[in-house]
């Protein structure tokens, strides 16, 4: 079957995605990658816009924006490149 999603809700079910692989407790929200392979048990939390947090913090934000009405005065960093 073919479905095709309008981005509002292609955008939902990211957030739900990046909410449900993160981890949170008192000391906040983060998302924990294990990439070396050849040390399984080495995991670290990434802070970046492609591969860490602040890449799961932007696009959760703009779509929290985007169902509340609210217009981002400041151009986020993905789009700077459009310059």
């Amino acid at each position: 079957m073919n479905t095709v999603f309008d981005d509002s809700v292609a955008a939902k079910v990211t957030a739900d995605k990046l909410l449900d692989d993160s981890w949170n407790d008192d000391k906040g929200r983060r998302w924990y990658a294990a990439w070396t392979r050849k040390i399984p048990g080495f995991v670290e939390t990434y802070t970046g816009l492609y591969a860490g947090a602040a890449g799961a913090a932007s696009a959760l934000l703009q779509l929290y924006a985007h169902e509340k009405g609210i217009k981002i005065q400041t151009e986020t960093v993905e789009y700077l490149f459009l310059k």
